[in-house]
């Protein structure tokens, strides 16, 4: 439950995917081995978790990193109708109780490479990732292999799309069906692509041949920070918030609009040296969204109305734009602004000093209290004075 809630997560990470169905070319007699799996990554992503160097890690270390993860689909052999998925290569290994197969001879012989450091190999020059199968491995037909890692939109993407926004579209069966609900961000939706070229190659009754795949996309992920301060830009700690979505109405009560609370929030230095007090920071999806203040910092006073925000996405471009309003007045610049040099937005939420507070900074009561003192005072002595004259 986020500010991103309603199709997919953004945290410069997505899942990068290509299906290798190549039972729909093999056929009986047919003999389809030394399989591989090539993508050749984009400028616009590198591998989730990459290092400085990636050239010098460890490529099982670097897939691990990356939840790199290999299943085969094939028809259960007691149903028919149905199918069994079978995970080959997760957490950064081989799982072997699963990569076996028994030949018709047989013999039994594992389905992904084993040997010679494992299934995976990565080019970190031409920014390849590559899953090599077992080269004693026959594909079987009606079988699928899916192979999926995790990717970081790179430098490159962020800033081609804050000059001129996406530039591509994801095609169809791009989505990366590994999550509960599916990742729905590829399929027909703007973005940039993350692979240049993705092919399986093999040998075809001893002749090489390959198969080339589809374009996936990826969206790079811009954020909303939101901070808290006085009047005069002194950061404000203690301040708590409940966070809303679409559906939220300041007449109903806490109960009636508990089902549109997205998470309650307090500001708050990241760090000791902060020289910030973060509300809340976090990717941006189009959408009506409310923040309403539960609770001042001590000696300031509550926000009467919560303030509402509109982010709105360009079909075109994929550009977010954000307004703000609290109260029915507009919250603009420079309270609500884009970060300079980048695509994030900032909103500085404001609290005013109580009046009446000692702890405001100024005076506070103890003006009111120390006139009252000298208001008895005087008409005590008044009353003496007059006591006496009697």
């Amino acid at each position: 439950t986020s500010l991103c809630e309603s199709s997919y997560k953004l945290v410069n990470d997505t899942a990068e995917r290509m299906k290798n169905a190549l039972g729909q070319i093999l056929g009986t007699g047919e003999a389809f081995k030394n399989l591989i799996i090539e993508d050749d990554l984009s400028q616009y992503v590198d591998l989730y978790g990459l290092p400085e160097n990636p050239g010098a890690a460890n490529v099982s270390n670097l897939m691990k990193t990356a939840a790199a993860k290999v299943t085969m689909t094939r028809p259960d052999p007691t149903d028919p109708s149905k199918t069994v998925t079978t995970v080959l290569y997760d957490n950064g290994a081989v799982v072997s109780a699963n990569n076996r197969i028994v030949t018709e001879e047989g013999t039994t012989i594992p389905i992904l490479r084993e040997a010679n450091g494992g299934p995976f190999l990565y080019d970190a020059v031409q920014k390849k990732v590559s899953l090599v199968f077992n080269s004693n491995y026959e594909a079987e037909p009606g079988v699928t292999y899916t192979l999926s890692f995790d990717v970081k939109t790179t430098k490159a993407a962020y800033d081609e799309f804050g000059q001129t926004g996406y530039n591509s579209t994801g095609d169809i069966d791009t989505d990366f069906q590994g999550t509960n609900p599916p990742n729905a961000t590829s399929v027909d939706k703007l973005g940039f692509h993350s692979n240049d070229t993705a092919i399986a190659t093999y040998n075809h009754n001893g002749t090489p041949e390959q198969k080339t795949y589809k374009h996936p996309v990826v969206q790079v992920s811009p954020k909303l920070h939101v901070v808290k301060e006085d009047q005069e830009g002194k950061l404000l700690e203690g301040a708590k918030f409940s966070l809303y979505k679409e559906g939220y109405d300041p007449e109903k009560n806490m109960e009636e609009n508990e089902p549109y609370k997205l998470k309650e929030v307090t500001s708050a230095k990241e760090k000791p040296d902060s020289n910030e007090a973060l509300i809340y920071e976090d990717e941006i999806s189009a959408g009506t969204y409310y923040l309403v203040e539960t609770k001042a910092p001590d000696g300031y006073n509550l926000l009467e109305n919560p303030i509402e925000l509109l982010i709105t996405q360009d079909s075109e471009t994929g550009k977010y734009t954000i307004s703000a309003t609290m109260g029915g007045t507009t919250i603009g610049y420079p309270k609500l602004a884009q970060i300079t040099g980048t695509l994030n937005w900032k909103l500085v939420v404001t609290n005013d000093a109580g009046a009446m507070l000692p702890n405001t900074g100024g005076p506070g009561t103890s003006i009111i209290y120390l006139l009252g003192i000298m208001l008895i005072g005087l008409a005590g002595a008044g009353i003496m004075m007059c006591s006496h004259k009697k």
